[in-house]
């Protein structure tokens, strides 16, 4: 009965502020996995393949925070349907062309996905892919052994994902 009036409890509470369940237990997942990352990265015990496997996780939970900010916002469709068709190659592209090309929009022009990532109005769209970006970019991050910029990305990512929530509301 207890688990019972949980889950009616957390499914009304999804509803009452417009976050699906799915997209409740997508922010629950990224933001504990980032969590369990972020111990890892202070007591200095990060294991590079573990880490992989849980970013891939984030990845999965952010690309379902996409689809809601999508339906939302379906001006952002053209976005997440070419960082869809990219996202293999994303998930193996070096830092600095996660950084360069997809997190400050270098080869995201409002041609080619819809939205402008750099005025002002198209601000908010950045956060769905910035929650999807700083993931793979603590992992690159963590791969060169570099700590301090994992530690700023990923909380940089949970950040974001805080901001995707308040868009989904």
């Amino acid at each position: 009965m207890k688990t019972f009036l949980l889950t009616i409890n957390l499914l009304f509470s999804s509803f009452a502020f417009g976050v699906s369940a799915e997209e409740k237990k997508a922010l629950e997942t990224y933001e504990s996995l980032g969590k369990a990352i972020l111990s890892d990265i202070n007591a200095n015990k990060v294991k590079v393949d573990e880490t992989e496997k849980k970013v891939a996780q984030m990845v999965e939970a952010s690309m379902v925070l996409f689809e809601g900010f999508a339906k939302k916002f379906p001006e952002s469709q053209k976005l997440l349907d070419h960082i869809k068709s990219q996202l293999s190659a994303l998930k193996t592209a070096s830092f600095e062309v996660l950084e360069k090309d997809i997190h400050d929009g270098g080869k995201l022009g409002k041609d080619l996905i819809g939205v402008d990532l750099k005025s002002e109005a198209g601000e908010k769209y950045t956060d769905p892919l910035h929650t999807l970006v700083h993931p793979l970019m603590t992992l690159k991050a963590l791969e060169k052994k570099d700590l301090k910029a994992a530690k700023e990305e990923l909380n940089e990512g949970l950040e974001q994902a805080k901001n995707m929530a308040k868009h989904l509301k």
